[in-house]
C-alpha cells in the first residue's frame, strides 16, 4: 500500500530520476501500540504483520534485489509472535537497509489509528540516505492535530483515512489500481507481483536468520 501513497511516490520517483545519487542505507521503523499485540500474538509472525510492508518498500526504493539478510528478534513468553524485531539487508547494489518493528508503542503516544473499540499508534519512520541528497518521512507527523481530554490525535490523512463514510488516501487508490488491471487486462505500473514474491522470501529469510542467529544469503 505505500507505493500508493503520495508522498512515498513523490520520493520513489525523485530516487529514480538520479537526484540521490548512489543510494548508501535505507531505515524503517514500524512500531505499534502494545495495546495491539494481544490480536496477533498468535495469528501472524510480526515479520509478515509489520515489516512486509517496509520489505516491499525498500524493494520498490531501491530497485535492487537483497543479498543477504542478518536478522534478530526480541521475545516474552513463547507466543508465535516476537515482540520485537530488526532486520538488516545488504542490497546487491551496495545499499544497507535497517528494519525495525515492535509492539511497545505506550497507550499515551498521540493516536492515528482509530479502531472500532479504540485508538491506537503506528509510530513509523521512513529515512533515505544518498550520496547527494537524503529524505526522512514520519507517519507521526500529521499537519492536523486534535486535543481533547482523552489525549492527542493526529488522525490519518494519508493511508486509509474515512470521509463522508468513504475510504479515501492510498488505500483507495491501491483498489482502483487493481480494478483499472482487472478491467483493461493489462499488468499494474505500480504493483510488482515479482517484487511480493521475492518480499515473501526476505520475510521467511528475516524469520530464519531470527532463529537461528546466523545470517541467510538469498540466491541471485
Amino acid at each position: 500500500m505505500l507505493r500508493y501513497d503520495l508522498s512515498h511516490r513523490l520520493l520513489q520517483q525523485r530516487i529514480r530520476a538520479g537526484a540521490f545519487g548512489d543510494l548508501v542505507s535505507i531505515r524503517t521503523q514500524r512500531n505499534c501500540s502494545q495495546s495491539s499485540f494481544a490480536s496477533i500474538a498468535e495469528r501472524i509472525h510480526t515479520v509478515f504483520r509489520t515489516l512486509t510492508h517496509d520489505i516491499d518498500l525498500i524493494l520498490w526504493l531501491s530497485g535492487s534485489r537483497v543479498r543477504r539478510v542478518m536478522a534478530t528478534e526480541y521475545r516474552q513468553g513463547d507466543h508465535l509472535s516476537p515482540q520485537g524485531c530488526i532486520a538488516l539487508l545488504e542490497l546487491a547494489n551496495g545499499c544497507i537497509a535497517q528494519l525495525e518493528s515492535s509492539w511497545y508503542v505506550p497507550a499515551q503516544a498521540p493516536a492515528n489509528i482509530q479502531g472500532q473499540r479504540a485508538a491506537s499508534c503506528i509510530d513509523a519512520e521512513l529515512a533515505v540516505v544518498g550520496t547527494r541528497q537524503s529524505a526522512k518521512l514520519r507517519w507521526l507527523d500529521s499537519p492536523l492535530q486534535i486535543w481533547s481530554p482523552e489525549g492527542v490525535q493526529r488522525p490519518d490523512t494519508d493511508f486509509w483515512p474515512e470521509v463522508d463514510g468513504r475510504v479515501v488516501g492510498a488505500l483507495a487508490e491501491q483498489m482502483a489500481d487493481f480494478a483499472r488491471a482487472v478491467r483493461s487486462g493489462e499488468p499494474s505500473a505500480i504493483a510488482d507481483l515479482g517484487a511480493a514474491v521475492e518480499g515473501l522470501q526476505i520475510a521467511e529469510a528475516i524469520i530464519a536468520s531470527a532463529s537461528t542467529g546466523q545470517p541467510v544469503s538469498l540466491d541471485p
